[in-house]
């Protein structure tokens, strides 16, 4: 671990961090099972050819992309975009899967993971892009909004794990430029 972000970058998935890309997201599954609509047992069980293709899947996509917070070549973070498929929707993109491991929290990693999301989907002609964060993560929510994301609603009982329900604040950035915004 560092106690510097200088030597961390962020970068697109490849193919080769698959065997990674599976050991960050089942602990960020296992760790923190109220914050991801994702199952741990249910992810647990896919073989090694689902994890690399999922990233294939997310290489040069116009559709998709997954990124990496990667210090002295591990994975130390990760999160996820995907924009509408429809014509009807394809202005509008979906961020997912936001973690970092958790000796490398407190270096805002979270906020510049949501940068290049942010700046994939406006190089995508993307006009708007939304989240969902359980109402109990606090450090989350704070971070989306430094990082320009409002409240647009709450999805009541998003998450049930067990007998406990979590609710989800929905937030949203709008990328339209400001020459749009004015028309």
């Amino acid at each position: 671990m560092s106690s510097s972000p200088d030597p961390i970058t962020i970068r697109l998935c490849t193919q080769a961090d698959a065997p990674a890309f599976r050991e960050l997201r089942l602990e960020a599954l296992r760790s923190h099972p109220e914050a991801f609509s994702a199952d741990y047992a249910i992810h647990e069980q896919h073989p090694p050819a689902f994890w690399s293709e999922r990233l294939r899947q997310n290489i040069n996509s116009v559709q998709q992309a997954i990124f990496f917070a990667v210090a002295d070549g591990a994975l130390i973070g990760m999160s996820g975009v995907r924009r509408g498929e429809s014509p009807k929707t394809r202005h509008g993109a979906l961020i997912w899967g936001v973690y970092v491991r958790p000796g490398w929290r407190g270096h805002r990693l979270s906020e510049r993971l949501l940068d290049v999301c942010v700046n994939w989907a406006r190089d995508h002609e993307v006009r708007l892009v939304k989240l969902a964060v359980v109402t109990t993560n606090i450090a989350a929510i704070r971070s989306y909004a430094r990082s320009g994301f409002t409240v647009y609603g709450v999805e009541p009982q998003a998450i049930k794990l067990g007998e406990r329900s979590y609710d989800e604040l929905l937030m949203v950035k709008h990328l339209a430029s400001e020459s749009q915004k004015a028309s």
